[in-house]
């Protein structure tokens, strides 16, 4: 995980709330992807002025869970992400 990265969404992709099932997606055209609580809180966080370290330190404070832990678990959701071209650096 690169401290100096400051992810955002990619062109053309946003987050929106699904009305029917009330939960978060991430949507871009002709693409959607379910997100999971936790994704959905650290994309909130993705708008290219924080660090993925500064993320990781607010989604350590805001679960109340382990560094190390959502440092990993970050670092997985922000390749994939990147790897299906949702996710960019700033």
């Amino acid at each position: 995980m690169s401290e100096s990265r400051r992810p955002r969404l990619s062109t053309g992709i946003r987050l929106q709330r699904d009305r029917p099932t009330q939960r978060w997606m991430l949507v871009g055209p002709e693409r959607g992807l379910w997100l999971s609580e936790t994704a959905h809180a650290a994309l909130t966080l993705c708008d290219g002025t924080r660090t993925e370290d500064e993320i990781v330190s607010a989604l350590t404070a805001r679960f109340e869970a382990s560094k190390v832990r959502v440092q990993g678990d970050i670092a997985r959701l922000f390749q994939d992400l990147r790897a299906r071209c949702l996710l960019e650096n700033a």
